[in-house]
């Protein structure tokens, strides 16, 4: 499965779910794991949503925490991938 493919199925995810991914973020998320294997990359972008799932919850229901779950989201992002 190519990059594309597996970025384009994350898209269409996430945007079903709910999750207000910005091109930046999209952007983010390749540099760090474009270098990883594809299964590797399908468990981080698992546990990707799943931080931000968590950094959302963790103030209630408002947009600040669309960021919060971005802040919480790419902060694992770094600490795993370590670029």
């Amino acid at each position: 499965m190519s990059m594309y493919i597996l970025y384009g199925q994350f898209k269409q995810y996430a945007d079903k779910k709910g999750y207000q991914l910005l091109k930046e973020d999209y952007r983010f998320i390749e540099n760090n794991i474009k270098h990883l294997h594809q299964d590797e990359q399908i468990l981080i972008l698992k546990e990707y949503l799943k931080r931000w799932r968590q950094g959302m919850m963790e103030g209630g229901k408002t947009p600040q925490n669309q960021n919060l779950g971005r802040f919480r989201a790419n902060e694992y992002l770094r600490s795993v991938c370590k670029n």
